[in-house]
């Protein structure tokens, strides 16, 4: 019995003694498979695992190297085999959590990496690589603030590659916060000058920015690396057009067009630069295809109708306008262009109404004001049409057409100082101004001032006016001032062209009686005479005149009228006698 006790004990010393060494030889792998892979060893590391899982060993944690060093060796789908055996066996690590939320992440199951990569961190798993890519997976749950906190760590833990910089870029973007975003960029380029993806962002980022100037060079940068997407081109072509410049901007937009882009918003542009070039016909074109675009911007139809104006298109800018107008748009430049477009339609009427509009809508154009007062002087409205011109000269007083108007207005009212101060300025804007010298000349001769009246009327004959009215009042100028010869000369020609005044038979008459040329003067004094109740002077002259051609019967007539209208001619009798 004692024999069998000590053979039993002998036999169980034995076997705890058989367990310790595999015990002891079990540890002994585990841990040269654990050194195998920290030393990148993980094919071997992956054997020596597997001989220790078939061996039954107690440290379960086995099943989490095995699966690490099979995701060392994109070997997802074992890895994942592994970590799930963990997990069945309680296992409860950082790094069980941390891989397997990242061969989640491969498997693209952003919610469940983000699940199991948080509580690895929070387990102190300080992986770079976890890190990077929890900030990618809560970048791509849109969750912003957490993804650049983990990007922040990632870079903390030592993960410096450009794609963090980027990525962090654009989870700051996300949250406006573009100018920290831009720094980002720049240091991923840094890191990898070809980065392109980063360059987009980075040009991305100052367009939101509206830091047009940096915007337009990053596209432009982007463009010569090859990347002539249309919306590069687009791009640089609005921050271009915001930055001011216009001919790049043109070319970039149209370019972008070529290329099919579907910003509407680029013919818009493209409109307004043609304009601000000063190309109003090429700007018509593109706000014409805004408005069928249906480009939300008010302005187009307006400024449609504008350039059309502009370009010298007047029934297309009234017909443009018209239709904004009637569709709601009351802006002052609808009136103001629709009625330009009109006055040179020469609809004076549904100018003049327009221009009013305008007006009173607080228009600042020159040209609005202007026409205006052209209508109103046709309407024979000369104190509306002045104040019209005044307000004209207040913005533009270099066109010596203004100035000559204004002063037609004011001589109309009999306001001949005005007028010839207004006639001067236009001659002085314009030293051959035919129309202002004669427009003074008129001014002058109401005023009988009749050598100024004279000097301007003989300027205007020289210039080739061979008009009646010409000749009437240079002639009576040059009677008033005793220039008798000269007189008869133009008011001869006077009536050779057609005047109708009867003024000019007393006074050729009286010119040529002057002269003593009384046959002649004869002929006109008794026109005069017998048109009209004659005066005592032209009584005495007509009577004088008939004596000395012997038409006694006349001179007696006439004569006796002197004498009864007080003539003092010393030998009146004796003519009559």
């Amino acid at each position: 019995m004692i024999n069998r006790l000590i053979f039993f004990t002998a036999v169980i010393l034995i076997s705890i003694h058989t367990r310790a060494q595999e015990a002891n030889q079990m540890a002994e792998l585990y841990q040269k498979a654990n050194d195998k892979l920290e030393s990148g060893d993980y094919r071997s590391a992956i054997l020596d695992y597997s001989q220790l899982i078939n061996s039954k060993f107690d440290d379960k944690e086995v099943y989490v190297k095995r699966g690490i060093a099979n995701y060392q060796l994109k070997n997802y789908n074992e890895a994942k085999s592994d970590f799930n055996d963990a997990n069945k066996a309680k296992v409860n690590s950082s790094e069980l959590f941390g891989y397997l939320g990242l061969i989640k992440y491969q498997e693209n199951d952003f919610q469940g990496a983000a699940s199991d990569l948080e509580r690895a961190v929070s387990q102190g798993f300080k992986e770079p690589t976890a890190l990077y890519n929890l900030g990618n997976a809560k970048f791509r749950l849109e969750s912003y603030q957490d993804a650049v906190k983990y990007y922040d760590q990632a870079e903390s833990a030592g993960y410096s590659e450009a794609p963090l910089f980027n990525n962090r870029g654009k989870a700051k973007s996300s949250l406006n916060d573009f100018s920290s975003a831009i720094s980002d960029y720049e240091k991923a380029l840094q890191k990898d000058c070809n980065y392109d993806k980063a360059l987009e962002n980075k040009a991305a980022a100052y367009y939101e920015l509206k830091d047009w100037e940096n915007a337009a060079n990053d596209y432009d940068a982007l463009i010569k690396k090859g990347k002539v997407d249309a919306e590069n081109y687009a791009k640089k072509g609005i921050a271009e057009y915001q930055n001011e410049q216009l001919e790049s901007a043109i070319a970039s937009m149209e370019s972008a067009i070529k290329r099919g882009s579907k910003n509407d918003m680029l013919k818009y542009y493209l409109g307004v630069s043609y304009a601000n070039q000063g190309n109003y016909k090429k700007a018509a074109q593109y706000y014409d295809q805004a408005l069928r675009a249906n480009v939300n911007e008010p302005s187009v139809p307006v400024k449609l109708g504008s350039a059309y104006f502009q370009s010298g298109a007047f029934r297309q800018a009234e017909t443009a306008l018209s239709e904004a107008i009637s569709k709601g748009n009351n802006d002052m430049e609808a009136y103001l262009y629709r009625g330009l477009a009109r006055y040179e339609l020469k609809d004076e009427t549904g100018a003049s109404g327009d221009l009013k509009q305008a007006i009173d809508k607080e228009a600042k154009n020159y040209q609005a004001y202007y026409y205006y007062g052209n209508t109103q002087f046709k309407y024979e409205e000369y104190h509306l049409a002045i104040t019209a011109y005044n307000s004209a000269v207040a913005i533009q007083s270099d066109d010596p057409v203004l100035f000559n108007n204004r002063g037609k207005a004011e001589l109309m009212l009999d306001q001949y100082e005005a007028s010839i101060k207004d006639f001067n300025q236009a001659i002085s804007l314009k030293s051959d101004y035919m129309k202002a010298i004669e427009n003074r000349a008129a001014a002058y001769f109401a005023l009988k001032n009749w050598s100024k009246s004279k000097e301007d009327y003989a300027k205007v004959r020289a210039s080739g006016n061979t008009e009646a009215i010409v000749y009437e009042r240079l002639g009576i100028a040059e009677f008033n001032l005793g220039e008798y010869d000269e007189s008869i000369t133009d008011l001869k020609s006077a009536i050779q062209r057609g005047s109708e005044n009867p003024e000019l038979n007393e006074k050729l008459g009286v010119a040529l009686f002057k002269t003593d040329n009384y046959k002649s003067a004869y002929s006109y004094l008794l026109k005069a005479a017998e048109s009209t109740d004659p005066s005592s002077s032209l009584a005495e002259m007509t009577g004088v005149a008939a004596y000395r051609t012997n038409d006694f019967r006349n001179a007696v007539k006439y004569l006796s009228a002197a004498i009864d209208g007080g003539s003092t001619l010393s030998d009146i009798y004796a003519y009559r006698g």
